[in-house]
């Protein structure tokens, strides 16, 4: 397997988020041109945009999840609530070794974080 072909496979089995893909090939443009105060003007944009503090952050970790479930999700670079979208959902099941248990564990967790903001929001 030639490097390119290594990296383009470790690539793909990382998840991606579109934004951070798209700023990155900003970015890529700007580093060829040699533009490269264009681009911390982008990557300060982008952290900025994306930026929260700390005590806002919910972290998957908060969940009920199993230990095998959370130790799947960090390998997979998942680390916030939020970023458990339904694209990442849709990517998380294609993972091969994500089976039914894994998978219930998550839709359980999800569940009741969310039935626990509705709870909340209602009183």
């Amino acid at each position: 397997m030639s490097k390119r072909a290594a990296e383009n496979t470790v690539y793909n089995c990382i998840h991606v988020d579109p934004e951070a893909a798209a700023t990155g090939t900003r970015i890529a443009i700007h580093l060829t041109k040699k533009n490269y105060a264009a681009c911390h003007n982008i990557i300060d944009e982008f952290v900025e945009a994306r930026a929260k503090a700390p005590e806002e952050l919910e972290y998957i970790a908060q969940l009920s999840l199993s230990q095998r479930t959370l130790n799947i999700l960090d390998k997979e670079g998942y680390l916030c609530i939020d970023e458990l979208t339904e694209e990442a959902l849709v990517h998380i099941r294609e993972i091969p070794y994500v089976g039914p248990v894994v998978w219930e564990d998550i839709r359980r967790a999800l569940e009741e974080y969310h039935e626990g903001i509705r709870s909340a929001e209602a009183s």
